[in-house]
């Protein structure tokens, strides 16, 4: 592992206390033009993400309804009442998104983005001591008098994510 990793690790609580965990509540308010574009603006305006700390799963809440909610995974992206039962899934969620960059998205391509962006973001740097992950410090660079660290994380392809590297 990093040392850059190890620092920030253990600047944010250590291993050994996120590994006390098993998931994380955050709640949210998710805006800006990449919604509007899509055609969902406001769809996450008021919502809360849980996180399974230790495998990439997510559900928002309140989803398009006050008794929905998502379950994405890498491989699955789904829409479900509060007590389980599956209303829209669908499998190798990736491969759906429109090959135009401004087309509009339905619900299960918000589910999965959301799902696996947020699972990125709030996981992170936790997540890169996991199998799989490689972690290189690169040589620092110099900015306006200050000395800032570089971390390259290649992630496996079985995570999710905006890009591996």
């Amino acid at each position: 592992m990093s040392d850059l990793v190890t620092t920030v690790i253990e600047a944010h609580g250590g291993l050994n206390r996120y590994n006390q965990f098993s998931s994380a509540t955050v709640h949210l308010r998710v805006g800006g033009s990449l919604w509007r574009l899509k055609g969902q603006e406001g769809i996450l305006s008021q919502a809360a993400v849980r996180l399974d700390l230790h495998r990439q799963h997510a559900s928002h809440h309140p989803f398009i309804a006050p008794h929905l909610q998502t379950s994405v995974t890498a491989q699955r992206a789904a829409v479900e009442t509060v007590d389980g039962e599956v209303k829209a899934e669908r499998f190798d969620p990736r491969a759906s998104f429109p090959g135009d960059a401004s087309a509009p998205w339905d619900d299960l391509h918000v589910a999965y983005f959301a799902g696996y962006a947020m699972w990125t973001y709030l996981t992170s740097p936790f997540t890169f001591t996991s199998p799989g992950f490689d972690a290189v410090e690169l040589s620092s660079i110099t900015e306006e008098g200050e000395i800032w660290r570089r971390l390259k994380v290649i992630f496996p392809d079985h995570i999710a994510t905006h890009c591996r590297e």
